[in-house]
């Protein structure tokens, strides 16, 4: 094969979605906002029969201009620190033996 230039084309890959089957996971997250992209993807499949991976679904949705995005983490006070969880001196104490 041969391009307008004279030069060889690339082979072009057939795309795994069609643009109907794009209308499939647009319908899933419009039912399921918060649905992870691993969760679309198993829905799509279940649905449609599509077997594609997240990647393709994610490209896919881009393209029709849906984008996924995370939610927003909340910042901690600035003096609150978390429990900690460990080796602490209760952990530490020697248990005196039984008898």
């Amino acid at each position: 094969m041969e391009n307008q230039a004279g030069g060889k084309s690339k082979a072009v890959r057939k795309p795994s979605l069609s643009p109907t089957d794009v209308v499939t996971p647009r319908a899933i997250i419009e039912e399921k906002s918060r649905a992870s992209l691993d969760e679309v993807t198993r829905e799509l499949h279940r649905r449609g029969g599509v077997a594609v991976c997240s990647a393709t679904v994610r490209k896919a949705l881009r393209t029709v201009g849906i984008q996924r995005v995370k939610p927003e983490r909340v910042a901690s006070a600035p003096g609150e620190k978390p429990a900690r969880y460990g080796d602490t001196k209760t952990h530490r104490r020697r248990m005196s033996p039984t008898v």
